[in-house]
This record gives C-alpha cells, structure tokens and sequence, in this order.
C-alpha cells in the first residue's frame, strides 16, 4: 500500500513538474523576452576582434626536450618473469 502511494506521488509530481516546465517555455512572455534578445544581440556593444592588441609571441624554445632518458641505463635488472615462477 505504501509502495503504490509513494510510486503515485512521484509520478504526479514528475507530471506536474514536466508541465511547468514546457508551460513556461511555451509562453508568450517567454517566447517574446527570447526575440528581443535575439534582436538586441547585434546592437550590444561587444569588443570585436579588431580591437584587441596584438601581443608579441615570447614563447620560443620555452620547452626544453629532456633526452636524459635514453642516456640513463638502468642499474637494476628486472625480473618480470620471475613472477611466473611461483
């Protein structure tokens, strides 16, 4: 008994909230607020392209490869094979 009402208050509240949300999105005053941002859009005073600076690129050989790797040998062997033998 329990089981059923907690099962049909979640599905009247997933219908209730489903509702509210697609009433809201359909509405006029929704649907009028959207095209007026859509007109004003192009009129907002945004900073273009145009007007920002060109910085200098100072970035060159800031990276520097390590190729410490392939002179450094390995002192200690590995026994990856000995783990089989157990």
């Amino acid at each position: 008994m329990i089981n059923y009402l907690i099962k049909s208050t979640l599905l009247i509240i997933s219908i209730i909230f489903f509702y509210n949300t697609i009433d809201f999105y359909k509405s006029d005053k929704n649907i009028e607020n959207i095209q007026d941002k859509r007109k004003n859009f192009n009129n907002m005073s945004y900073i273009t392209d145009v007007d920002l600076p060109l910085l200098k690129n100072d970035t060159y050989d800031v990276i520097q490869f390590n190729s410490g790797f392939e002179e450094e040998k390995f002192k200690k062997k590995r026994f990856f094979w000995r783990l089989f033998d157990k």
